[in-house]
C-alpha cells in the first residue's frame, strides 16, 4: 500500500499547469508582437529575457505558497 505524505497539500488540476499556460500565452502575443511590429532580432532577445523574468517571478511566488 503506498504511503501518502500528509504535509504536502492537494493542488487543484487547473493550477499545477498555470505557469505553463502563463509562459506559453507571453510566448504567443510576444511573437505576435514581433512580427507585426518587424522588431525580430532584437524583439527574440527582449521576448526571452522577459520570459525568464516571468518565470522566476512565478516560481518565487509559488514557493513561497507552499
Amino acid at each position: 500500500m503506498p504511503v501518502q505524505n500528509a504535509e504536502q497539500p492537494t493542488v487543484p488540476f487547473w493550477r499545477r499547469h498555470a505557469h505553463e499556460e502563463i509562459q506559453g500565452g507571453l510566448w504567443l502575443i510576444g511573437i505576435a508582437v514581433i512580427v507585426w511590429q518587424g522588431w525580430y532580432w532584437p524583439g527574440l532577445l527582449i521576448l526571452a529575457g522577459l520570459s525568464a523574468v516571468i518565470e522566476g517571478i512565478i516560481r518565487y511566488f509559488g514557493s513561497l505558497q507552499s
